[in-house]
């Protein structure tokens, strides 16, 4: 399990670190491109992309239940406002295939609870995903979001006309790289591990998920989750508040960037002159101690992987400089393991980006600690 978990922490590294390069300089082109045809060929490269990285995360995903490493969070949100966002995010999707999708939600369900929303969107979303996949154009998938009351449950199904699941195939349709028959994975794509993930998602926050199908009449997948009431007053009380601040409009700093990917270099010296940043560059550990040590940096995004010295090391060197105990340090890093962002921030990091880096996550951060009130 061991050997397993550090082969995909790797894998997981090798690949996400080409991948920053591709979807970054393709985010560029795209915004700059003015020809349409062009656009739609970045759009096609980007999305494959996105492919690629969701991927990725179903095989960490799945490396991670295995371990037993995945945590279950408890935070407040909105119900609606989760189903809502998800179902909006598969329209484009769902009519490039010619199907529509319909979102019906109980009148009696309460709008604030307690759970981990993350999970629960990736849930629903591996199975409107699948529904979109493998329904028939010109049919409809619909999100049935329903409330029991006697048992405080939330009962969420999906519903498609598409080609349906055999009766033999549909108890063991769960498994970990299954699919209905091996044509499917031909003919469609996918790990088989969406449903696998999903059902272990489930059963961790205390739910239970189940299917309803019939050969070439649609398939009906569904799952039950314990509901808990939250008043308004005490989700304002337990939510996590945004530390930026709105009045935040303009950034200003010198940055240090520390990264051994001639390519992911070239991306965030773009991205930061974007940004109208100020900016250095240190190949490795070793160099980025010694660049603290001659100038004065405003913040630094630091690599973890790299030759001579990594980004941890490299951190308690820095934090060890008198002159440099309070510079915001951000891991910037494909590490993107269970319990990454924690060793990072035990280091001494002040916070945490994983590879693909998202222009906007980025932006953010920087304006987290470089915004100047105007």
């Amino acid at each position: 399990m061991q050997a397993k978990s550090d082969f995909l922490a790797n894998m997981s590294h090798e690949i996400r670190t080409p991948l920053n390069a591709i979807m970054g300089f393709v985010d560029i082109l795209h915004k700059d491109e003015k020809d349409l045809t062009k656009t739609k060929k970045l759009k096609i490269i980007k999305d494959s992309g996105i492919s690629l990285l969701t991927i990725i995360n179903d095989i960490l995903d799945f490396s991670k239940i295995q371990n037993n490493k995945l945590l279950i969070e408890k935070v407040p949100y909105n119900i609606k406002e989760a189903f809502q966002q998800i179902a909006e995010l598969f329209y484009e999707k769902a009519r490039e295939h010619e199907v529509s999708i319909k979102l019906f939600f109980d009148e009696k369900l309460p709008c604030e609870t307690i759970g981990d929303v993350v999970r629960l969107k990736q849930v629903v979303s591996n199975l409107v995903s699948n529904a979109i996949k493998f329904s028939s154009k010109h049919s409809v998938v619909y999100i049935k979001v329903i409330y029991f009351e006697n048992t405080k449950e939330l009962f969420c199904e999906i519903v498609d006309t598409g080609i349906g699941i055999s009766q033999e195939k549909t108890d063991t349709i769960f498994e970990s790289f299954t699919q209905e028959d091996s044509s499917t994975t031909r003919k469609y794509g996918g790990t088989g591990l969406g449903l696998s993930i999903s059902k272990a998602l489930v059963k961790l926050m205390d739910g239970e998920i189940g299917v309803r199908s019939e050969l070439g009449a649609g398939s009906t997948f569904y799952f039950t989750l314990p509901l808990f009431h939250v008043r308004h007053n005490s989700l304002e009380q337990i939510g996590e508040k945004d530390d930026i601040d709105d009045t935040f409009t303009k950034m200003d700093g010198y940055v240090l960037i520390v990264e051994d990917n001639k390519a992911n270099q070239m991306l965030m010296k773009l991205l930061l002159i974007d940004f109208e940043l100020e900016y250095a560059i240190a190949n490795d550990g070793l160099e980025a101690v010694m660049a603290v040590e001659k100038e004065k940096f405003d913040l630094i995004l630091m690599d973890e992987n790299m030759p001579n010295m990594n980004g941890i090391e490299a951190t308690k060197k820095i934090r060890q400089l008198e002159s440099s105990k309070e510079i915001p340090i951000i891991a910037v890093t494909a590490n993107a393991l269970k319990g990454d962002k924690e060793k990072f921030l035990e280091a001494g990091m002040n916070d945490y980006l994983s590879k693909p880096i998202d222009a906007d996550k980025l932006k953010q951060i920087l304006r987290k600690y470089l915004g100047k009130k105007t």
